[in-house]
């Protein structure tokens, strides 16, 4: 069930190529994660993240953390087709 605003979070991750999630789920630990697409149908199939202390897991790195994990994802759909 999503929450007030929640389809404007997911357009926005849709968007931007990944999510963030900030001490989301787990006090002191961030996230930053992109979805794996199937090539032909567009699907969400898996996906690929990196995690770690939110002390070291910045708002200021989460753009340069963002486009690696979307680039990497993207190199993963790729060599699914």
């Amino acid at each position: 069930m999503l929450c007030r605003g929640g389809y404007w979070q997911l357009e926005h991750i849709r968007t931007r190529g990944y999510s963030i999630n900030a001490e989301g789920l787990s006090i002191g630990i961030t996230a930053v994660g992109a979805a794996i697409v199937h090539p032909t149908n567009g699907r969400p199939v898996a996906a690929v993240s990196i995690s770690g202390p939110s002390s070291r897991i910045t708002p200021d790195y989460f753009e340069s953390y963002g486009s690696a994990i979307h680039n990497a994802a993207e190199s993963i759909t790729t060599s699914l087709m």
